[in-house]
């Protein structure tokens, strides 16, 4: 059984000079990770099936920013809303 969700999600890499970077890539990477929506201010929203969307949400996190840094997410995921797709 496919559910969908939509998310919003952002990066914050902590403790490094060319965090921009690690941000910009991490973008790349969602553009390219279909499950990309659109990019939003300070956020970008995606969508598809939920183990999917987790997926993607799972490399973005583990994928960027240093191994000894501190990398934070902020992300909203609602599932199975009656709103329009």
């Amino acid at each position: 059984m496919n559910v969908f969700s939509v998310a919003q999600f952002s990066l914050y890499v902590m403790g490094q000079g060319n965090h921009m970077d690690e941000i910009y890539g991490c973008i790349d990477f969602l553009k390219n990770s279909g499950t990309f929506e659109t990019s939003k201010h300070f956020c970008t929203k995606l969508n598809g099936d939920t183990g999917a969307l987790f997926a993607t949400l799972e490399q973005a996190f583990c994928r960027f920013g240093p191994p000894e840094g501190h990398v934070t997410i902020d992300l909203t995921v609602s599932a199975n809303s009656p709103s329009a797709r």
